[in-house]
Parts: C-alpha cells; structure tokens; sequence
C-alpha cells in the first residue's frame, strides 16, 4: 500500500510540474540567482591581512576575548592556542578556525571576529585621472570601481592603462607557492581573469585597454574589469609609451609621439651601462588579438653596424638591457611609479 502511495506522489508532483512548468522554470531560477548573488557576496568580502586589527570576542567567556594584531607572517596569537594563520581568511572563516581551535577547552564555542583597524591593503591609482590618490580597501573591488573612485580617465589619457603588482602583499598565496603570470592570476583567491600579463622578477605588470573596459563588448569588459589586489598600482598614462629597465644611463617610461625604433629609444634614455649586453635586448610584446606577450631578442651592435634591421616599438612594449650592475626589469618597473605613490592623498573605501 505504502508504495502505491509514494509512486502517486511521485507521478502527481511530476504532473504538477508539466502543468505548471512556467512555475517550476521561475523557482529553479530563483535558487539559482540566490547562488549567484551568495557567491557573488562570497567574493566582496574583505580578506584579512598583515597589520590589521583584530577585535576577537567569545560569547559568555568576556575573559577570553582579545585584541590581536597579525603579524607579517599573517598569524595572530591568542592564549592557550596555537599561532593561527588569519591572512586571506573573511571574519567569519577566522571565527570558525578559532572556535574548533576552542572546542578543546569549551564545549559549544561561539566567537565573533571584527575587523578594528583595516591596514593590510592599500592601492593607488595614478596618472591621467580626476583624482590620483591612495585608497585603503575595507571590502574588495573590481578595477572599474577603482577608477570611477579615483574621477575616472580624464580628456587626457591614453587608450590603455598599467597595473604593477608586486609581491610584496601577496599574502594570500601559499608560501612556497610561486604566483604565476597569465590571465587567471593563479595564486589570488577569488581573482579574475583579464588583461595582457607578464610574469616579472618583482610582480605582474599588466596593460589593459581602456575601450574594452569602459565601453567595449561585455566579454572584453568582463574579463578587463579584474579584481584588485592589495597594492596594486594603477597608472594611466596621458599618451602611449614603452618601459626602458636596465642597462641604461635613464630608465623610465618613453612617450610615443610619433614612430620610435630601438636604437631612438636607447638614445633617448642615455645609452648604455658599460657593462650593458648590447647583444641581448629583451623586449616583452603583446601578441595581435592575444593577451600573452611574445618574448623577442635584438642584437643592438648588429642593428648599430646595419646587418639587422632595426625594430619600431610599439606601445606598452617591455623593454631590459641585460646589465650586471642595473637593477632587475621587475623592480625596475616598480620603481618607475613606487616613489610618487606615498606622496598622493589618501581615501578608505568602506565596505557595505
């Protein structure tokens, strides 16, 4: 009997969904949304990081709550308990590791974790824009976000901006876990793809182009308009340009107001170091309709003597002269926006 009964709930519940289709398409849409929306979330939410306070709470034992600070490892330290890692945990994951951390002195630990102080993760924007200025991230953002904070490009700015990641507040990538360049960013949780990226000695160094995320397709502004990390800098540059590290006497961006081959582009920064490998020029290009870059070598002295052909740069080209004594590519680049960056304004952009 019991299983006539369950064979008829199962044929009318089935039949109700073919009568009503139309209302079982709209709840099945309705649980899918709310996924999105929850991940969504999942992914604004702030990521703890080293220098930020925390103000830890345990319900019904006041005398076991706590301020900590993380330290640069990314761990707190609290009595009775191991060192725990918080860096790249949301308030609610840390509450959790430390409630089973406590479950060992207390029977049903409930803790609470507030962010008091944000200090893990500033970014700057500068160059073409309303307002070059520093922010301090209390909540994720996107890059367009970013931007709009900071005014947005002005009249002035070129068709492509610059991002400079550098490594040292990749606190969320496991410590023996070298990031990896390329579009999916591997190594930055809940980070999204996007942009023509390099992997350098000191960071990422990533060119995006303003049409595709400002007014470009929505594929091409999906996969633009990436997540920020902490200290991320973002230049736009008034006028399209090249980036010369290395071996020579100026290094530094060079504007490209008109066509610029190699061997301007090196008398224009000073020349050479005397110990530069001339014969070795190493210049990272962006390959057409591709967001990889294409590693190219010249010969300068075969260039200089004319039996190679010198090559005209185009914009956003990496340039390293080899040298024993210059300073890598990476914190080449880095050094070119790094300084001015302390001396902008700051601004907190607060979470919801």
């Amino acid at each position: 009997m019991w299983q006539k009964a369950v064979l008829w709930a199962a044929r009318s519940s089935a039949a109700l969904c073919v009568l009503a289709g139309v209302l079982c398409a709209q709840q099945s849409s309705v649980e899918v949304a709310g996924d999105v929306r929850a991940n969504a979330a999942g992914e604004q939410r702030y990521r703890i990081g080293p220098g930020d306070l925390l103000d830890i709470r345990v319900f019904g034992h006041p005398e076991m709550g706590r301020e900590a600070r993380v330290d640069n490892g990314g761990r707190i330290r609290i009595p009775f308990l191991d060192e725990i890692r918080a860096a790249c945990l949301t308030e609610v994951e840390l509450s959790k590791v430390i409630e089973d951390k406590l479950r060992k002195y207390l029977r049903a630990p409930q803790v609470d974790v507030l962010i008091k102080d944000y200090q893990s993760q500033p970014v700057a924007v500068m160059g073409a824009v309303g307002h070059p200025q520093r922010f301090i991230l209390q909540r994720r953002v996107r890059l367009l976000e970013l931007l709009a904070l900071a005014g947005g490009a002005n009249t002035s700015a070129g068709g492509s901006l610059n991002l400079i990641r550098g490594k040292d507040y990749d606190f969320c990538a496991a410590p023996a876990v070298e990031k990896t360049s390329g579009p999916g960013n591997e190594g930055v949780p809940a980070g999204a793809p996007g942009g023509e990226t390099d992997k350098l000695f000191d960071g990422t160094f990533m060119t995006i182009n303003l049409h595709d995320l400002l007014g470009g397709t929505a594929s091409a502004a999906n996969a633009a308009n990436i997540f920020i990390e902490p200290g991320d800098i973002v230049n736009v540059p008034e006028a399209d340009q090249v980036f010369m590290t290395g071996g020579v006497m100026r290094p530094g961006t060079i504007t490209l107001r008109q066509a610029t081959t190699l061997m301007q582009a090196i008398g224009i920064a000073g020349g050479f170091y005397p110990d530069a490998a001339k014969k070795r020029i190493r210049i990272l290009r962006q390959l057409p309709g591709s967001t990889e870059r294409k590693e190219e070598i010249y010969d300068y002295e075969a260039i200089e003597k004319r039996k190679a052909k010198d090559v005209v740069l185009l914009a956003n080209d990496l340039i390293e002269v080899p040298s024993s004594t210059a300073k890598s590519m990476g914190r080449g680049l880095l050094n070119l926006v790094v300084p001015t960056a302390g001396q902008l304004p700051l601004r907190v952009i607060r979470g919801y």
